[in-house]
This record gives C-alpha cells, structure tokens and sequence, in this order.
C-alpha cells in the first residue's frame, strides 16, 4: 500500500505552505476540507520551522483538528518529515 500524504508546512516568518507551494490561511482550509472526500484519505503532516510563533503554530493546529478531526482518529501528523520517512512505521502506520 502506498500511503498517501499531504504536507502542510509553517515557517518562522507565519507563511503556509500545502506541499510546498505558498497558500493563504483560506486555501489551506479548502485543502483540508476535502481531505475526508479521498480514498484513500491521505495523511496530512504539520511541519514547522524552528522559532515559529506558538500562536501562529496552534492556530494552524486548531485549523486542522476542526477539519480533519485529528484527536478522533483522524490521519494526521505533526513533526520533521525528512526523519520520519527514515522510521520503522511512517506516519499513518501503526507501531509495532
């Protein structure tokens, strides 16, 4: 199975980014809103750069988790994915 990810990045200046091309907060709502309608709905990871503002950083947190429901079971994930392509279990798969 190929997992199927999207990513949202945050950098330090308050930019948005949806894999990797420049988006307003309005775009990335629309973006996350039509997460549920794919199948297989893909995973959407949060990855930010070192010295963003917390403020900015919860927002964006906030904005996935009214949209993809991320605390109930929703496919999302949050953290630096150059690492984590290199884990055992990328993100979505379940630990072993």
């Amino acid at each position: 199975m190929v997992l199927m990810m999207n990513k949202v990045a945050l950098d330090r200046a308050g930019a948005l980014y949806w894999n990797g091309k420049p988006v307003t907060k309005e775009v990335l709502d629309n973006n996350l809103a039509l997460m549920h309608s794919l199948d297989p709905e893909p995973v959407t990871f949060l990855e930010t750069e070192m010295g963003v503002d917390c403020a900015s950083l919860e927002a964006v947190r906030d904005q996935m988790e009214k949209r993809l429901g991320c605390s109930n079971g929703g496919r999302c994930n949050e953290g630096i994915v150059t690492v984590l392509d290199a884990a055992p279990n990328p993100p979505g798969a379940p630990a072993s």
